[in-house]
């Protein structure tokens, strides 16, 4: 695995340091694993649970692990 490389956001006069895993942008297998919630079940009526299907990303895709662990490190500025 290659290293982290380390890259800066600035928010009005702010710099915050962000991680950006090289890996897994350069693979194309790599997507599926940075997409948070894909794997989450979700409870039917019956009980059974079962992969959850959007049809709406249009609409609302989930966010990407980046994303997420960015706006965690923004939270203490915010």
């Amino acid at each position: 695995m290659r290293s982290l490389a380390m890259s800066h956001v600035e928010i009005e006069n702010m710099t915050l340091p962000m991680k950006l895993d090289l890996t897994s942008l350069e693979s194309s297998n790599g997507w599926r694993e940075r997409i948070v919630g894909l794997d989450t079940k979700q409870p039917l009526l019956d009980g059974r649970l079962v992969p959850y299907i959007n049809l709406d990303n249009a609409a609302s895709t989930p966010p990407l692990r980046d994303v997420v662990e960015a706006v965690h490190q923004f939270l203490p500025y915010y």
